[in-house]
C-alpha cells in the first residue's frame, strides 16, 4: 500500500515465503485474517503446492481463519505461496512434525511462527481442517491373538496413523511394503479431517500426480503399482478406494495379484467410498496391487486376511 495524493492505493506484490526445516512429513496449520480491518479480502495460501486456504472471506464477524494440511518436504524447506487470493493477510504457521523420532504427533515438537503479509489444485490437497489426532480404532494388531484366529494385515493409506493399522503415506516398496512408480515418484497422497473412521480419512494417488504450472494445476498420468511382503498362502483380501470429500469424476479399478477387485467404479458425494473383497493366493512372497484400467484412482485402504487351513499362529504374515 502506498499513499499517493493524500489516498490510499494498493498495488500487487507478490511474493512467497519459506522456512528452513529437516526433511520430512509436516502437519502445517495456517492461520489468516485480520483482528480488527476488513475491506473484502480472499485469503488462498498453498503449503509445498498443497492448498490451505482457497479464496477464504474473513470479517469483522469471522476475522481469522485456520486450517491444517498434510505435506511432505524434500528440499529441506517448508515453502508458502498465496497464489490466487485478494489481498491475502497472514497470522500465524504452526508446524509439527509427523515422522522420524516425532512420530505421527505423539510427542513431536512443534514450531509455531507468527508473521504478517499483504499478498485449484484438484483432488491432491489436503483437508481444510484436520484434528490434531487421530481417533483410536477398534481393530488388532496383526497377529494379537483376537478371537477369529485369522492373521490379519491391514494398511491405511494418507499420513494418519491409525491403531492397528500400517500408514502407507506415499513411500517407495521398502521390502515389507510400499509402492513401485514407473517414473520413480512418491505418492501423492492427503488427509481430509471429515471421515468419522479414521481409516476413511485418507487415501493416496495411485495413478497421477499434480503439478502447478504458471499458476494452473496440470494433472499427469503416472502409473504405479503397490506390494507387500507376505507368507505364501491363501488371501482374503478387501480393499476401499474413494475419498471422504474431493470427487471430480475418478474411476477407480484395482487388482490383486491379477484378480480384479474393482472395475471402473466410480464414487461421489453421495457414495463417497467403495470396498470390495476378492480371494487371492500368494505365490511369491508378496501381494501385488495394480491399477490398470481407472481414470485418477484413490487407494484408501486394504486389508488382507489368511484363510487356508494351515494358519501359522505366530506374530504375523508379514515377512521378517
Amino acid at each position: 500500500y502506498q499513499r499517493i495524493d493524500g489516498i490510499w492505493r494498493s498495488f500487487a506484490s507478490p511474493a512467497s515465503w519459506s522456512a528452513i526445516v529437516p526433511d520430512g512429513s509436516y502437519q502445517v496449520t495456517v492461520t489468516v485474517g485480520d483482528a480488527a480491518a476488513h475491506f473484502g479480502e480472499a485469503h488462498s495460501v498453498q503449503v509445498e503446492g498443497v492448498i490451505a486456504h482457497e479464496r477464504v472471506v474473513t470479517s469483522a464477524a469471522a476475522p481469522f481463519s485456520t486450517a491444517t494440511v498434510m505435506v511432505s518436504v524434500t528440499d529441506g524447506a517448508l515453502d508458502v505461496e498465496f497464489l490466487g487470493g485478494t489481498r491475502t493477510k497472514i497470522v500465524a504457521l504452526e508446524l509439527t512434525p509427523l515422522d522420524g523420532d516425532g512420530g505421527d504427533g505423539d510427542g513431536s515438537t512443534t514450531t509455531t511462527t507468527t508473521t504478517t503479509s499483504t499478498t485449484e489444485p484438484p483432488s491432491t490437497t489436503m483437508p481444510t481442517t484436520v484434528p490434531t489426532t487421530a481417533a483410536p480404532s477398534t481393530t488388532e494388531q496383526p497377529g494379537d491373538g483376537s478371537d477369529d484366529g485369522a492373521d490379519v494385515v491391514r494398511w491405511s493409506f494418507g499420513y494418519r496413523q491409525v491403531q492397528g493399522w500400517q500408514r502407507d503415506a506415499g513411500e517407495a516398496f521398502d521390502g515389507e511394503f510400499g509402492w513401485n512408480a514407473t517414473d520413480g515418484s512418491r505418492r501423492q497422497c492427503g488427509v481430509r479431517g471429515f471421515a468419522s473412521d479414521p481409516v476413511l480419512d485418507g487415501f493416496c494417488h495411485a495413478t497421477a500426480r499434480y503439478e502447478r504450472q504458471r499458476g494452473v494445476w496440470q494433472t499427469f498420468a503416472s502409473p504405479a503399482s503397490w506390494s507387500a511382503a507376505l507368507l505364501d498362502g491363501t488371501y482374503e483380501v478387501a480393499v476401499t478406494v474413494g475419498d471422504a470429500t474431493a470427487h471430480h469424476g475418478e474411476v477407480h479399478s484395482v487388482q490383486v495379484d491379477g484378480v480384479v477387485v474393482h472395475d471402473r467404479v466410480a464414487t461421489s458425494t453421495a457414495v463417497p467410498f467403495a470396498t470390495s473383497t476378492v480371494t487371492v493366493e500368494v505365490t511369491d512372497g508378496r501381494l501385488d496391487v495394480t491399477f490398470d484400467g481407472g481414470t485418477r484412482t484413490k487407494i484408501v485402504a486394504i486389508e488382507a486376511t489368511r484363510i487356508d487351513s494351515e494358519v501359522d499362529p505366530g506374530p504375523s504374515q508379514l515377512l521378517g
